[in-house]
C-alpha cells in the first residue's frame, strides 16, 4: 500500500486517575466516513480521515493533532481547506516535517482564509487559553476579501484570524503570499477585554496570543501586512484608567521573521493598535507601505511595547512609529493600574530603512524611529504622554528622511535613551536626531526633565541640502542634533556629521533653535561630560567648523565640562555673536571647557574609543562625577553591577582614579595592583597578550609574548 502523509488525532480520556489514548489520523487518501486510524484495512471503514476540518470537528475530551509527512515522500501533501476551529480548548495541531525537512502545506487557494479561530461566544466556558496549539505549517494564499471592518470581520485576516475570547499559541509557521482587504494579511489577532468595575472601571484581558518562530512573509492588507493586532479599546464610564489593559500583553512574539509584506495604509510589515505587545529576538525586514504617510516596519497607535534584542531593517518608508500616548495613562489609585514605562526597549537595532525621498508633509519623518502625539500644548489630562526608555542597540544607515534621519520627536514625548549608537543617518533636518517635543521639559525641578541621552554616540550623520528641490526652512542644518525643545546629553559623543549647506547659518553639529510659533519657555538643552567634535559643513572657513549652533531668541544651552572643537567659536548664534552667559553652567560661573583633539582610536572605521593614557587622552579623568545620569535619572534597568555604572561598551565608569572620563567611552586601566593590567580591549590568553590600541602608534595593535610572568598582590 502507497505511504501517503497522515494526520494523527491522539485522544487523551482522563478517568479515575488513569489516561487512555485514541490515536486518529488524516491522509490525503483518507475518507472521512472511515475511523481515524493509522492504516486503512482493504474493504473496511478502517483507516485515516481525509480532511483536518473533520478532524477537529469531532474531538475528543482532549486533542493533541500531529499533521506529518511520510519521510519517504518528497514531496509535501497540500491540504486544500478553509478551517474553522471550534470553540473548545486544549487542542493542538502539530506538523511533522517531510525527509526534506518542508513542513505540511494548507493553502486556502485565494478563496477565503485559511484559518478561523472566532471564539465571540463570551461564555467563560469556552475560552480559548494557551493551552490550544497551532505547531509547524505553512499557511499559504488565503484570502479575506469582505468589507466590514468591525472585528470580527470578513475583511481581516487572510492566513489566521483570531478573535475574540481566544489566545492560542502559534508556532514554527510559515505564513505567505496571504492577504486582506482590510487588516492583517497574514495573521489578525483581537484579543477581547473585560470591564472590571472595582469602585473604577477598567480593561482586563482575556489571554495572550503567542507567536513563536515564526516567518511571516510576502502578505498584503490595508493596515499590518504580516501582522494585526488589537485589543477593546473603547473609553470607559470614568474615563479615569488606561483604555487598555497595560498589565498583561495582548501579544507575545518570540524568535519570528515579519519580512516583504506590505500595507497600503499603515504598517506595512506589524501594525498595533490600542494593545500591549511584547517582541523578542525577532526581525521585521523588507516590509514596505504604499502610503506616502505611513510606515514600512513597525507602528503602534495607542499601545503599550517591551522590545528585547529586535531588529528593524530595510523597510520602507520608515523603521518604526510609535504614534499617540495611551490616555490616563496615570491611572488612579483605586484599580492599581499601569504606573510605569509605555515602551520599554533593550537591544534594538534599527537600521537600513528608507525614506520615501519627498518634501514637504509627504516626506518621512524619523526614517529610523518616529514617535508623534497629536495632543500638543493643551492636553486634557497632564500624563496623556508618550514615554520611551530605550537601552542598547544602534539606529544606522538610515537615509532618506524629510526631518530626522535617524530619530523623529514630535509633540507630547518623554524619551529615556542609554547606550545607543545613532550612525550614518540623513535627512533634510537633523540627520541624526530631529526633537520637536511640544512637553516642557522641566516639570517642578531639573530631576524630573523630560528627555534624558545618555552615552550616546552620535557620529557620521548627514543633512541634505540640494538633492530635492522644495525643501524645508532650515534645511542642511543640525546634523548630529536639531532640537526645538530642551534634554539632558550626558556623557555622549556627537562627532563627524556633516552638513551639505553651504549656508552659514547650518550648523553640522547641534542645532538649536524656537520652534514657530515659539515655546513659552527657554529652550535650555544641557551637555555633560560630552565630546562635541570634527563636524562639518561646506560653509567657507571658519564656519565650517561651528559645532554649536543657537538662535539668540529664548534659547539658552547649557555646556560643561565637555570637550568642543574650535571653543569658544565653535559655539555660535545666527548672529554671529557670543554670550557667554548663554552657555555658563551653572548659569553666571565659567564653564569648565577643554579643545583638545580628543584622538579617537580610528573614525575612519567609526572606532570612537579613546587612548588610554593622559597623554593622548585629554579626556581621561576630566568629566564632574556630580552631573552623571545616576544622580538624575533611574528609569534605566542597571549599572551592570558598577556603582558608577557602564560605559558605552559595559566597562565601568570610572575606572581608575576618582573621576569619570569625558564622552560615551571610559578608558580601560589596570584593574587591581596584582592584576594583569588591561589596556583597552584586550585579549589575553596563557600565550600572548594584545594591546589595543598602541599607545605608540595609533593604527597598530601592540601584541606581547608572555613567556614568565609573575603577579604579586
Amino acid at each position: 500500500m502507497k505511504k501517503v502523509a497522515t494526520l494523527m488525532l491522539i485522544s487523551f480520556f482522563l478517568f479515575s486517575g488513569f489516561s487512555t489514548f485514541a490515536q486518529k489520523y488524516v491522509s490525503l487518501s483518507g475518507d472521512d466516513a472511515w475511523n481515524g486510524d493509522a492504516v486503512h484495512i482493504p474493504f473496511t471503514q478502517i483507516g485515516p480521515y481525509r480532511t483536518i476540518q473533520y478532524g477537529i470537528d469531532n474531538p475528543d475530551i482532549t486533542l493533541i493533532i500531529y499533521v506529518y509527512n511520510d519521510p519517504t515522500t518528497s514531496t509535501p501533501p497540500d491540504y486544500d481547506e478553509h478551517i474553522t476551529w471550534p470553540s473548545m480548548d486544549n487542542l493542538q495541531l502539530i506538523g511533522i516535517n517531510n525527509a526534506l525537512g518542508e513542513p505540511p502545506i494548507i493553502d486556502g487557494n485565494g478563496t477565503d482564509r485559511v484559518i478561523t479561530m472566532d471564539n465571540i461566544s463570551n461564555n467563560p466556558l469556552y475560552i480559548i487559553t494557551n493551552n490550544t496549539i497551532i505547531d509547524n505549517f505553512e499557511i499559504i494564499n488565503g484570502r479575506a476579501n469582505g468589507g466590514l471592518y468591525s472585528p470580527p470581520g470578513p475583511g481581516n485576516g487572510g492566513g489566521i484570524y483570531i478573535a475574540g475570547w481566544t489566545a492560542p499559541i502559534i508556532q514554527n509557521l510559515i505564513v505567505r503570499n496571504c492577504s486582506a482587504n482590510l487588516d492583517g494579511g497574514g495573521i489578525f489577532c483581537y484579543v477581547e477585554n473585560e470591564i472590571i468595575n472595582n469602585s473604577c472601571q477598567y480593561w482586563k484581558t482575556r489571554g495572550t496570543i503567542q507567536i513563536n518562530h515564526c516567518k511571516v512573509n510576502s502578505n498584503r492588507a490595508a493596515s499590518g501586512g504580516g501582522l494585526f493586532f488589537m485589543s477593546s479599546y473603547n473609553d470607559l464610564q470614568t474615563n479615569d484608567c488606561p483604555q487598555i489593559d497595560v498589565d498583561n500583553p495582548t501579544v507575545i512574539i518570540n524568535s519570528s521573521t515579519f519580512e516583504k509584506n506590505n500595507a497600503t495604509a499603515v504598517g506595512g510589515g506589524i501594525y498595533g493598535w490600542w494593545a500591549y505587545g511584547v517582541f523578542n529576538e525577532s526581525e521585521i525586514t523588507a516590509n514596505t507601505c504604499t502610503n506616502q504617510y505611513g510606515v514600512g516596519g513597525l507602528e503602534l497607535y495607542r499601545c503599550r511595547s517591551e522590545m528585547h534584542g529586535i531588529l528593524v531593517h530595510n523597510n520602507k518608508p520608515g523603521g518604526i512609529n510609535l504614534y499617540h500616548g495611551l490616555k490616563h495613562r496615570a491611572a488612579c489609585s483605586l484599580c492599581g493600574s499601569f504606573q510605569g514605562i509605555e515602551h520599554l526597549w533593550y537591544n534594538v537595532d534599527i537600521i537600513g530603512n528608507l525614506g520615501n525621498n519627498t518634501t514637504g508633509s509627504s516626506g518621512t519623518n524619523g526614517v529610523g524611529l518616529s514617535i508623534t502625539n497629536s495632543n500638543l500644548l493643551t492636553p486634557v489630562d497632564p500624563s496623556d504622554y508618550l514615554d520611551l526608555v530605550y537601552e542598547g542597540g544602534h539606529i544606522n544607515y538610515n537615509e532618506g528622511g524629510y526631518m530626522g534621519g535617524g530619530i523623529y520627536v514630535e509633540s507630547r514625548a518623554k524619551l529615556c535613551l542609554k547606550d545607543i549608537e545613532i550612525r550614518k543617518n540623513s535627512a533634510h533636518i537633523g540627520g541624526g536626531i530631529y526633537n520637536n517635543c511640544q512637553l516642557d521639559p522641566f516639570l517642578g525641578t531639573p530631576t524630573t526633565l523630560v528627555h534624558n541621552f545618555e552615552q550616546l554616540l552620535i557620529t557620521d550623520n548627514e543633512t541634505i541640502y540640494n538633492n530635492y528641490p522644495n525643501l524645508p526652512s532650515g534645511a542642511g542644518t543640525g546634523a548630529g542634533i536639531f532640537t526645538h525643545q530642551s534634554f539632558y546629553c550626558i556623557n555622549s559623543t556627537i562627532a563627524y556629521n556633516k552638513s551639505n549647506s553651504s549656508n552659514v547659518s547650518d550648523c553640522p553639529g547641534i542645532t538649536i533653535q524656537q520652534p514657530n510659533p515659539p515655546l513659552p519657555s527657554v529652550i535650555s538643552p544641557i551637555f555633560y561630560n560630552s565630546i562635541i567634535w570634527g563636524n562639518r559643513s561646506n560653509v567657507a572657513v571658519p564656519y565650517d567648523k561651528i559645532q554649536v549652533g543657537y538662535s539668540p531668541f529664548d534659547c539658552n544651552p547649557q555646556l560643561n565640562y565637555c570637550d568642543i572643537e574650535e571653543f569658544p567659536s565653535g559655539i555660535w548664534n545666527y548672529y554671529n555673536t557670543w554670550i557667554p552667559s548663554l552657555w555658563n553652567s551653572p548659569p553666571g560661573t565659567a564653564p569648565v571647557i577643554i579643545s583638545s583633539d580628543p584622538n579617537f582610536i580610528d573614525p575612519a572605521t567609526f572606532d570612537y574609543s579613546l587612548p588610554n593614557t593622559v597623554l593622548f587622552n585629554p579626556c581621561r579623568n576630566a568629566g564632574n562625577n556630580l552631573l552623571m545620569i545616576p544622580d538624575i535619572d533611574l528609569n534605566f534597568s542597571s549599572y551592570n553591577g558598577f556603582p558608577w555604572g557602564s560605559d558605552f561598551e559595559g566597562n565601568a565608569r570610572i575606572n581608575g582614579g576618582n573621576t569619570i572620563d569625558i564622552g560615551a567611552y571610559e578608558s580601560a586601566i589596570a584593574k587591581n595592583s596584582g592584576d594583569i593590567q588591561e589596556f583597552g580591549r584586550s585579549n589575553i590568553d596563557d600565550s600572548a597578550m594584545a594591546i589595543k590600541p598602541n599607545p605608540v602608534h595609533f593604527g597598530q595593535d601592540l601584541n606581547i609574548e608572555l613567556i614568565s610572568l609573575l603577579f604579586r598582590g
